[in-house]
């Protein structure tokens, strides 16, 4: 499923009114405002409460349900940068995500600055039981570089369910779990 922002428009000087669409009809989704469940529902539009900041959005559909990402995987979300005192991402040409392998940084990817304010990356499958390091650097469009903010993980995955058979003996209408 597709989710695409149509609008976002100062509906009163106190909110901001989001409308999105689907290609997906009747679809329900889950809105987070700086990662914290606002509503949950088939609803198309939210209003937002306007702050003294630029709160972190996300509209996602049930396949993108965060319990249901991959145990095997780190994502790693970030708001835009600032430089010299300006509008977050102004100044900036891309993200750069690196990821620590003995004896360096190593780039994993590079995000565009697309004035988006809210950018996310996530990392490929990952050693269960080992820890891992990895680190944003914002860089400027004349090559300057922002302090990295690095995140350090230790990958515990969570166990496969139990494999369970049941069996059903038409003869005496009983069933056997194994």
């Amino acid at each position: 499923m597709t989710v695409s922002i149509l609008s976002m428009t100062l509906a009163s000087p106190f909110a901001w009114l989001i409308t999105w669409e689907s290609d997906t009809p009747g679809a329900t989704f889950s809105v987070y405002i700086d990662g914290v469940l606002a509503a949950r529902g088939s609803m198309t539009e939210i209003r937002v409460p306007v702050s003294g900041r630029s709160p972190v959005i996300e509209i996602r559909d049930d396949a993108a349900d965060p319990t249901k990402h991959p145990s095997d995987r780190v994502r790693i979300q970030w708001r835009a940068s600032t430089m010299a005192g300006g509008e977050p991402g102004d100044g900036i040409d891309h993200y750069r995500v690196e990821q620590w392998v003995d004896p360096d940084w190593v780039e994993q990817a590079r995000v565009l600055e697309e004035g988006l304010g809210y950018y996310a990356w996530t990392s490929g499958p990952l050693a269960d039981g080992q820890s891992f390091s990895f680190r944003v650097v914002a860089v400027a469009d004349i090559g300057a570089e922002s302090t990295e903010a690095e995140l350090d993980t230790l990958m515990v995955r969570l166990p496969d369910p139990p494999a369970v058979t049941a069996t059903w003996d038409a003869g005496d209408g009983e069933v056997t779990i194994q």
